[in-house]
């Protein structure tokens, strides 16, 4: 199984006491590797092409299996 990811961040100091931070966070990124579910394991005469053959994709959004590529940006300040 192959699920790109990748984490980025940059902190900057402001006059001691303040801290901001910069963030960002991607999966299938910069490449999408599609999860397939289970082949199709149950023969059925009225239709026998579907035996053996993957028949839908696994994931979700956020998760493994997902083609599309994402990133999330993010920010925070600490005090």
């Amino acid at each position: 199984m192959v699920w790109m990811q990748f984490s980025l961040f940059k902190s900057f100091t402001i006059r001691e006491r303040f801290k901001f931070t910069l963030r960002a966070d991607g999966n299938n990124f910069p490449y999408a590797h599609w999860q397939l579910t289970a082949p199709n394991s149950a023969y059925n005469l009225s239709s026998a092409l579907t035996f053996g053959r993957f028949t839908g994709e696994r994931g979700t959004y956020a998760g493994i299996g997902n083609q599309r590529p994402h990133v999330v940006l993010g920010a925070r300040i600490d005090f």
